[in-house]
């Protein structure tokens, strides 16, 4: 899994800050993973935001129907599987037994609702204008179909962005204008505090639906000052840093503790 967020989030890794701890200091480390964050996030509502620190916590909360690969291509993902019957049609098939974070099955309605939101929402519509929304259906509870106005190749790239994820019907519904700040995802982690300039804290979601964190919580701690990131980078304090400053890069690619993706 930490692999997996460095990746992501092209993060700076510190490796061995797990095991510089010793006894019962270094089981509880082992449950935490700490991320540094130069901002706070502004929404955790996938379409009422585009900005780089909500996203960064939003990859980890929620999925979309497909994601992309290390060779950048795309992969099913919510989706078992994605057929394109012609030029401007597209069937998901998703996968049964998904649960978000609120104890709900994963519908074909959510999908429908998550992607309508999107091509309306101002923030993200921009991604999914090809698609056309009134064509946008559930043909029964695990399959989702929609046309685009016109042919284009990069529409399940679009779908990978954070604007395209899926949301839960219910949850945004009941939530109204407090969802952003209380997301519902299917990801491997589920939201459990934000505490406003200061942290985020998110905890394994034990019903995931594919492998789980080797952590049980994932901290982001909001860190302005990019001296101030690597400080805690180095000293242990925090396990992964982002955006470090250009004049620091020679001190990360020197000290053999860390590794900068």
């Amino acid at each position: 899994m930490h692999k997996k967020i460095g990746v992501l989030l092209l993060a700076v890794v510190m490796l061995l800050s797990f095991t510089a701890c010793g006894g019962e200091d270094a089981a509880a480390a082992d449950e935490t993973l700490t991320i540094a964050s130069s901002g706070d996030a502004i929404a955790l509502d996938p379409v009422a935001t585009n900005d780089n620190q909500s996203s960064n916590v939003m990859v980890q909360l929620y999925e979309g129907l497909v994601s992309l690969a290390e060779d950048g291509s795309t992969v099913p993902n919510l989706a078992e599987s994605v057929e394109q019957p012609d030029d401007v049609t597209y069937v998901f098939k998703l996968k049964e037994g998904v649960k978000f974070h609120n104890g709900e099955e994963l519908k074909a309605s959510d999908v429908v609702f998550s992607l309508k939101r999107a091509c309306e929402a101002p923030n993200v519509r921009h991604l999914f204008n090809t698609i056309d929304p009134e064509t946008i259906k559930a043909n029964d509870d695990y399959t989702v179909e929609f046309k685009l106005i016109r042919p284009y190749t990069g529409i399940l790239a679009a779908l990978c962005h954070p604007g395209g994820f899926i949301v839960n019907e219910k949850a945004v519904t009941e939530g109204g204008d407090s969802y952003a700040q209380n997301p519902v995802g299917t990801g491997a982690v589920k939201f459990v505090s934000w505490r406003k300039a200061d942290s985020i804290v998110l905890e394994r979601f034990e019903d995931y639906h594919g492998e789980k964190t080797a952590y049980k919580t994932l901290t982001y701690r909001i860190i302005p000052e990019a001296t101030n990131r690597l400080i805690e980078l180095e000293s242990g304090g925090v396990d992964v840093a982002y955006d470090i400053a250009p004049n620091d890069l020679e001190k990360v690619e020197g000290n053999d503790k860390l590794a900068l993706l």
